[in-house]
Parts: structure tokens; sequence; C-alpha cells
């Protein structure tokens, strides 16, 4: 694990040593991966996938603080995968995410707060939360957060393409 941490500091060798690192999962790698991401030194849909895949509460927590400036894809529908299966403890996580401008993460955001089974305080079953799940009119299975196709590309703005 050491040599591939201190391979993020080798330039020509630090891509492959972040999705390595993602791959083993080991929660060693989560500090020093955030701050490849918080200095800009690598390319940040990598790492943030590298966090997403290790999946531990504080990896978890840096990639959702750039939730909204990631693609639609596997490393984003593994995120809302991890999230619930914290359950009630991504609840703080989840819920400021209804708000937000990109409308992938809101209904990801709705989807896997009604399967972790919240409910906003005094609502009944359903909420007027912000586009509640599926638009297209597709029902997901419930316990699984929605995985889309990595081809698949916002048509808005609703991000700026992974760049922080």
């Amino acid at each position: 694990m050491e040599p591939l941490i201190a391979a993020l500091e080798n330039r020509g060798a630090r891509l492959a040593a972040i999705i390595a690192l993602g791959r083993l999962r080991d929660e060693r790698a989560v500090e020093p991966l955030i701050t490849i991401l918080q200095e800009g030194k690598g390319p940040s849909d990598s790492v943030q996938e590298a966090l997403a895949r290790i999946g531990t509460p504080r990896a978890i927590e840096s990639v959702v603080e750039r939730i909204d400036h990631m693609w639609p894809g596997p490393e984003l529908s593994n995120v809302f995968h991890v999230l619930q299966t914290l359950g009630e403890s991504s609840v703080s996580l989840l819920v400021p995410m209804l708000e937000s401008e990109n409308r992938y993460v809101r209904r990801q955001a709705d989807l896997a707060l009604t399967n972790i089974g919240w409910q906003p305080d005094g609502q009944a079953e359903q909420s007027d939360a912000p586009e509640r799940h599926a638009t297209s009119g597709e029902d997901t299975p419930q316990g699984q957060v929605e995985q889309t196709e990595w081809q698949e590309r916002p048509q808005t703005d609703d991000c700026d393409h992974g760049h922080v």
C-alpha cells in the first residue's frame, strides 16, 4: 500500500496509482487521495471514482462535496449506492442533495432516501421532493440506486463536466 501512496507524488505514475488505490479499497488511501483532489494534482474524476470505490464515510463525504460536478456514470452511481448502504447515517448528506441544481443528483438522492425509508418530518408517504423518482416513467426496484450507462451525459449545463 505504501508504494502506491508514494506513487501519488510521481506525476508519471499518479493516474495508475489512483486507479490501483481505488481498486484495492484500502482506507489508508483516503487522506492522500483527498489531498490530491484538493490540490488539483490529479484527474478529479479518477480521484473521485477511487474515493467512491473505497466507500468509507470520510471518502464519501469528500466526494459528496463535489457531487454536483460529477458525470452520471458508475462512480456517481457508486456514491449513491454507498450512501444508501450507510442507511440513516447518510440522511444528513442526502437531504441537501434534494435541492441540487443537477437533476440527476436530485433524482438519485430522492431514490436513495426512499430506499432507506426516510420521510420528511410530518409528511405522508409521498413527499414533494424535486423530481420524485424517475421522470421517464420507469420504476427502479426497491433497494437499488438507479444505474446509468457510462455513455450517458447530461443534456444541460447541470455540471462542469468533471472539472472542479
